[in-house]
């Protein structure tokens, strides 16, 4: 593994150029939007902590998707595909609720469109100018951030709370415990970033199945990539990341023969490692135990998916047509220009789809519902079981709040379907050189 991903992070690698003529704005904001997404959090955490500078950073991290889809849309490569019918319908409500009179301010609204839009901006883009997105070329940047964060998150597991490399942006310390040791929230300014960043390396196997990369490439990314969710004692990155391989194989006909000799290798790589390396068998050994032992002393995960559905067929809010104002439920917002009467009087809320409705109604649920199934069906190169399981994904996770999870979310999708449409081009070639020789 680290002799493939030395060559793989080398600079002419990790800064790839594009193939198409025009094509280096695409393939260059991409790029800066992986890095800037996943190193910000050092920024916040470790150099400028909290005040001005660390909210401004967070301030361009709701506005990068906007960026990068301005750069792509502006791109002289053609678009492929037009705008779904439903995006103008969904952006004029989103304006609508945004101008609520019943929310606290107009920078509320704001700070809205930019969480609700945000994620679909990106997925935009894709569906658009997707054959130019050359994100193959961005592997080795993928395979250096799985390499930093896994090392960052051995030491992190390892310290104290108190520790700088543990301290949170806010400079607080981190007292998350799962078992005996400290939650792992790597270069991210919390942990909730950590985590959702497990699936895309899931995603970036799936992708290298697809490409017949190398199976001792392959296993390390999908060894690595569950040792950093037990890390992170979160059981949905954990099962996300079992349920995305296991869709995997399933979808990449690699269940059989295949999936055996992955195996074997695996088998063998980890035998080296764990007897060379004992630092790796104890941390494997600690961190599977520590993960093991939360998911038996909680209940902490059916509450949250039984509360989640529950929120919405007893909606307990007094506005449940059109909610009470886009971004009313942002806590930056809150904390710079104060709460919604009509939020407080709500209570608590933790579900994504509950906040959705409270901020704007049904019909912005009933909405997002649609954009999904649409956005899904013009991301056409995926399988069909491979859309449902990322339907599944998108109602079981904080897409739209968590903006590391949009980011990473739809990232993961516009991999996969490009492992596809690659497999698709490799065949439609082999077969005009068949049709050529013969």
């Amino acid at each position: 593994m680290f002799r493939i991903g030395f060559e793989l992070v080398k600079p002419k690698h990790l800064f790839p150029k594009s193939s198409f003529i025009g094509g280096n704005p695409i393939i260059k904001a991409l790029w800066g939007l992986i890095f800037f997404t996943v190193f910000s959090g050092a920024l916040r955490k470790w150099v400028f902590g909290a005040g001005a500078i660390g909210n401004a950073i967070f301030l361009f991290q709701l506005l990068i998707p906007l960026l990068l889809f301005l750069v792509i849309r502006r791109n002289p490569m053609p678009s492929l595909k037009k705008v779904p019918n439903i995006w103008p319908i969904y952006l004029f409500y989103l304006v609508v609720i945004a101008l609520n009179p019943m929310n606290q301010s107009i920078f509320h609204g704001i700070f809205g469109l930019l969480l609700h839009t945000g994620y679909w901006l990106i997925w935009l883009a894709y569906i658009q100018k997707g054959s130019w997105m050359e994100l193959e070329k961005l592997v080795p940047l993928l395979v250096l951030i799985l390499l930093v964060e896994f090392f960052l998150g051995s030491f992190q597991y390892a310290l104290p709370g108190t520790h700088i490399l543990n301290q949170y942006a806010s400079g607080v310390e981190n007292n998350t415990i799962v078992g005996d040791a400290i939650r792992v929230s790597g270069t991210f300014s919390y942990l909730g970033g950590y985590q959702v960043l497990v699936p895309v390396f899931a995603c970036l196997a799936w992708f290298l199945i697809l490409r017949k990369s190398s199976a001792n490439l392959i296993f390390s990314v999908m060894i690595l990539g569950l040792l950093m969710a037990f890390m992170s004692g979160s059981r949905g990155a954990v099962g996300f990341f079992i349920l995305y391989l296991l869709t995997a194989f399933l979808l990449t006909g690699y269940f059989g023969g295949k999936l055996i000799k992955l195996a074997i290798q695996g088998t063998l790589i980890m035998s080296v490692l764990l007897y060379f390396l004992p630092s790796f068998s104890a941390l494997l050994t600690r961190s599977y135990e520590n993960f093991i032992y939360r998911v038996e002393n909680s209940d902490e995960l059916d509450q949250r998916i039984a509360g989640g559905l529950a929120e919405i067929i007893h909606f307990k809010g007094n506005y449940p047509v059109f909610g009470v104002g886009l971004g009313a439920t942002y806590q930056g917002a809150n904390a710079l220009f104060g709460t919604s009467r009509f939020v407080q009087e709500y209570g608590g809320y933790e579900s994504e789809p509950a906040r959705i409705v409270l901020e704007g109604g049904f019909v912005l649920y009933f909405l997002n519902f649609i954009m999904i199934i649409i956005f899904l069906k013009y991301t056409e190169n995926l399988p069909r079981l491979a859309k449902f399981f990322f339907l599944v994904v998108y109602y079981n996770s904080m897409v739209t709040f968590n903006v590391y999870q949009g980011v990473f979310y739809v990232f993961g999708i516009m991999l996969v379907d490009r492992g596809y449409y690659l497999k698709k081009m490799d065949k439609e070639g082999k077969k005009s050189q068949i049709l050529i020789s013969t």
